[in-house]
């Protein structure tokens, strides 16, 4: 029952947008009676995925030569002996995320049982999911979509595939196209809400009343500047507002729940229960959303998603990661009495991401089955293990 190997699989994936990469870093796991368990750390996206792998070196001595079923004991050593894990960072705790995640499919692999059963078995037999990142071009798209029309076109597709919740940033292509390419904080010049205001109409049109809309903020407004678009919007009738101010700002975002009356969301850069405190517990939001593959894996989610039940608050799972990470999700989701909403993310929709898993997972009418395989019910495939970078430590 001994951990004997630890590896990292650095996947090659394929990015949906045209300013970055997508490449999901995979945990495997090994045991002396020759069972594998997977993980994924949640560091696909962004510039900072060799802080996470210098932060699983790190830890894999912490956990090799130790019995994988006590997954609560590992995590204390993990999170809570770790002397510079006591005030959280994104990289260690994506590191202790993974390695939590894939200890807890060995246990399910173990007793034979999907991860849903040893979470107190399923709420539901499938997931409802929102088409999310709908900027970067949702099918056929030509990795993004700038105009009100192109916005409502991919809009419009992915209600044709069943999807009756959307997600996308209005604000993160300015005008001219380019991303991140005007500032978003203070007091807001008029053309960009015009472009807003432009977009997200055609965007509604499109869709029409029957679908909710969700607007990503990406943390790229502060304050001033998320009340403004807010009030800007309200003729559009959005139903949530996503990370309108910095994760590291409780009190901006208190400020925008007090000045408008907006749905608001956020948390999928907060890490363990000390991070969301502050958030439910002055319901800061109406929906949170931790990450797997950030938070502190499957050991710190469920008590951070009881504490938001206890406030009336819904969760939505942020997952824009590997099939790893999807599938580890749908598991945890299914066992959620106050789950809102899973994530598919433009790069979880994109076939050569999903052929990187074992199992297909592919959203059908805008519902996702749960895995039943054991454990998480979801490994690397063959070809993503053949072309895949691995680091040993």
């Amino acid at each position: 029952m001994k951990i004997t190997e630890v590896e990292l699989l650095l996947l090659q994936g394929k990015p949906a947008f045209d300013h970055g990469s997508f490449q999901p870093l995979v945990l495997k796991l090994g045991t002396d009676e020759g069972l594998t368990g997977y993980g994924e750390l949640s560091m696909a996206i962004g510039n900072s995925r060799w802080e996470a792998v210098g932060a699983v070196r790190d830890l894999a001595g912490e956990i090799k030569g130790r019995d994988f079923r006590n997954t609560t004991q590992l995590w204390e050593r993990m999170a809570r002996q770790n002397l510079w894990a006591m005030s959280g960072g994104c990289p260690l705790y994506a590191a202790i995320s993974a390695i939590d995640m894939a200890l807890w499919d060995l246990k399910g692999k173990w007793l034979e049982v999907p991860l849903y059963q040893l979470l107190g078995g399923k709420c539901r037999d499938a997931v409802p999911c929102y088409a999310s990142q709908i900027q970067f071009g949702w099918r056929g798209g030509a990795g993004k979509a700038v105009t009100p029309e192109e916005l409502a076109d991919q809009a419009a597709q992915a209600v044709e595939e069943g999807y009756r919740w959307i997600k996308l940033d209005p604000m993160g292509y300015s005008d001219q196209g380019v991303w991140k390419g005007w500032n978003l904080t203070g007091i807001l010049e008029p053309r960009i809400l015009r472009t807003v205001s432009q977009r997200m109409e055609a965007v509604r049109r499109a869709v029409g009343d029957g679908v909710g809309i969700i607007v990503e903020n990406h943390c790229l407004t502060d304050a001033a500047s998320a009340i403004d678009l807010i009030r800007l919007l309200e003729t559009v009738e959005i139903s949530l507002f996503e990370e309108v101010t910095a994760p590291d700002r409780p009190e901006a975002l208190k400020t925008v729940r007090e000045r408008t009356c907006a749905h608001l969301s956020a948390g999928e850069k907060l890490v363990a229960r000390a991070g969301f405190q502050p958030y439910i517990t002055q319901r800061l939001v109406d929906v949170i959303q931790p990450d797997l593959g950030i938070c502190g894996g499957v050991t710190e989610i469920m008590p951070i998603c009881a504490m938001a039940q206890m406030y009336d608050i819904q969760v939505s799972l942020h997952t824009c990661h590997g099939p790893i990470s999807t599938a580890a999700s749908l598991q945890v989701e299914a066992a959620l009495p106050n789950l809102l909403l899973h994530e598919v993310h433009r790069v979880a929709a994109l076939e050569e991401n999903q052929a990187l898993g074992s199992v297909p997972l592919r959203p059908v009418g805008g519902m996702y089955a749960v895995p039943e395989g054991h454990g998480i019910g979801q490994e690397p495939s063959k070809w993503a293990l053949d072309h895949c970078e691995r680091i040993k430590l």
